[in-house]
């Protein structure tokens, strides 16, 4: 897309101050980021998708979504931390975060997704950043959908074009998106407590 749809200007314009908020306070940037770092920072990560794949997916999207990729993310990080030596005990330790403002619609969904989708595409970036210094973890929450990260986030737009197609819509979309990076920079780059 050589220019952004409405929908995508709308999520991006309105949640601009969030995500930048969130990028400052992320630690990749820091000196000595090594696979311990990467550990806490993936059981965080966890505690904040849990809560939101338990309501994302679940729902009806349009087939054109190409959904079956999409879900259990946090599978993802379950094999991670197992790599990195958790075991079952320790995974069931790691406690949901009560995030989400409410029960999201159509719309909240869509904002929700705009997130979640979008991380993987700043993922590949970490993955190709960091995978020699952080071998020999697998760094598959980093990996995202491998080859097909750009293809399927190319595909999630145009799926969002058509399902916002209201400035209500979007308004609404952009609240939850924005909720989602408030919630990922509080709980997960910069938590008060926690892995």
């Amino acid at each position: 897309m050589s220019t952004a749809s409405p929908a995508l200007a709308r999520l991006r314009a309105g949640t601009q101050a969030s995500h930048a908020a969130l990028e400052a306070a992320l630690p990749f940037a820091q000196a000595g980021f090594s696979a311990p770092h990467y550990l806490r920072h993936v059981a965080r990560v966890h505690c904040w998708l849990r809560p939101l794949e338990a309501v994302l997916w679940q729902a009806d999207w349009p087939a054109a979504l190409m959904l079956a990729p999409r879900r259990d993310k946090v599978r993802w990080i379950e094999a991670d931390l197992m790599a990195g030596g958790w075991t079952a005990a320790d995974l069931a330790t790691l406690k949901a975060v009560d995030w989400l403002p409410g029960s999201p619609g159509p719309a909240a969904r869509f904002g929700l997704a705009y997130v979640a989708e979008g991380a993987t595409l700043g993922a590949r970036h970490l993955y190709r950043r960091h995978a020699a210094a952080l071998t020999p973890l697998p760094l598959r929450w980093w990996q995202a959908y491998g080859e097909a990260t750009a293809p399927l986030w190319k595909n999630f737009l145009t799926v969002l074009e058509d399902a916002l197609p209201t400035e209500a819509d979007r308004a609404e979309a952009t609240r939850w998106a924005a909720a989602a990076f408030d919630a990922f920079r509080l709980h997960v780059a910069a938590p008060a407590e926690g892995p």
